[in-house]
């Protein structure tokens, strides 16, 4: 600090004839007094109490001070390298901790002060890579929600998922294929295996797809290595289907059929009791229910997009008085239930969907140079201990620029 004050701050040493260490003046006046004494110092403006000037001599050499809100403090002199010492000690420091910008503010301000302090300290702490790398961040998640293409017709957009890890059924089902049409939102829960091959689920694709609906011009999934698959590849390029894959570790891509998994089950979760294997005698009942009911973005039901009417359902039919001998009245109640309930549930979770999409992210764009931080959750972790891994990892250089959200990083290799 003593080397600082010889070129950015000179002291200006006031004896007791001055009035003392507890000298209260004006900025004009300080000019003033400091003309008087000859003394070259920086005038340090906007100070509610004005500025005050003492004499402080611990070892006989004198600083300038500043009195706020009762406070002595020292003024620093502006010097990058000397401002960046006092801030580390009061930041980076492990008795500092590394705190944020408040209280990192808060510490140096009971001790110095020069001109611009809390911009400065905000700017450090900002660009503490330190703190970017460990810390959670406060902020909205980035970029806003993406809308889809609206098709040309229906059955041309098809999304695909499978629900796996379900209890094993009598029939040795343990997955579910869900496709969705994403213009009538029509969907279709097919019992499927996890052990399926790219073939299984060719021929699934034909049977309860291509056989009702003909072929789609886009193919909507995520990753899996199913649909990644060369017979996958050489069935779309014989067809011309289009394929559009969602990014790595973010499903939002397809949310359409991540969006109707949920439902599903939670519908699933709703109605089975006693045995879990039952889950693949209710979707035929849940797939009806689904498809009769209204789509809070087209307003109209899938069957009322692809055939003009719903079907007839248990809901719509009084057959308690004249049942089959196959048909009792605890399975009239079920269908019943099924479909008032379901409704119920599929309402509420796209509404809520529509609520949270739209209020929990926030607008971003980065340019091609620019300096991003990547997030370590999906990456090899560095240490043994998930607790004290850092949660981001970078800078990374932005590559490219891929749709609307996605970008390609400079990363190396062994990511």
């Amino acid at each position: 600090m003593r080397a600082a004050y010889a070129d950015g701050f000179k002291p200006l040493r006031l004896g007791r004839g001055n009035a003392g260490p507890n000298l209260k003046t004006s900025a004009l006046e300080a000019v003033s007094i400091m003309h008087q004494s000859r003394a070259s110092c920086k005038v340090v403006n906007g100070v509610p109490h004005g500025l005050v000037l003492q004499c402080f001599t611990p070892l006989d050499e004198p600083y300038l001070h500043i009195r706020v809100h009762g406070l002595w403090r020292i003024c620093v002199p502006q010097f990058p390298e000397f401002l960046t010492h006092v801030l580390h000690s009061h930041h980076d420091h492990v008795t500092a901790g590394h705190r944020g910008q408040k209280k990192t503010f808060a510490s140096l301000s009971k001790h110095y002060y020069w001109p611009g302090m809390r911009a400065y300290t905000t700017a450090y702490v900002e660009s503490c890579t330190h703190c970017r790398a460990s810390k959670s961040i406060n902020q909205k998640p980035a970029g806003l929600l993406q809308q889809l293409l609206i098709p040309s017709r229906r059955w041309a957009h098809v999304s695909l998922d499978f629900i796996t890890d379900l209890p094993l059924t009598t029939r040795g089902h343990d997955s579910i294929l869900v496709m969705v049409d994403s213009l009538s939102k029509m969907a279709h829960f097919v019992p499927a295996k996890k052990s399926f091959t790219a073939a299984d689920t060719v021929e699934l694709l034909a049977d309860r797809l291509i056989r009702y609906h003909g072929f789609p011009e886009v193919l909507i999934s995520d990753r899996d290595p199913r649909f990644q698959s060369d017979l996958w590849n050489q069935l779309c390029s014989r067809f011309n289907i289009k394929r559009c894959m969602s990014s790595s570790y973010h499903p939002q891509s397809d949310g359409q059929t991540e969006r109707m998994n949920r439902t599903l089950e939670q519908m699933l979760r709703t109605y089975i009791r006693s045995d879990e294997r039952e889950w693949e005698r209710l979707l035929p009942a849940l797939e009806l229910a689904y498809n009769t009911t209204s789509h809070s973005s087209t307003e109209l039901s899938p069957f009322e997009i692809m055939t003009g009417e719903n079907p007839l359902t248990a809901a719509e039919l009084d057959i308690v008085g004249a049942l089959a001998p196959t048909l009792t009245p605890p399975m009239t109640k079920l269908f019943r239930q099924l479909c008032d309930r379901a409704q119920s549930h599929i309402l509420k979770a796209k509404w809520q969907q529509k609520y949270y999409a739209d209020t929990k992210r926030r607008a971003v764009e980065y340019a091609v140079g620019d300096k991003v931080w990547l997030s370590s959750k999906h990456l090899p972790p560095f240490n043994s201990c998930p607790k004290l891994e850092p949660r981001y990892r970078g800078p990374f250089e932005v590559l490219e620029r891929i749709g609307t959200v996605a970008y390609r990083l400079a990363l190396p290799p062994a990511y």
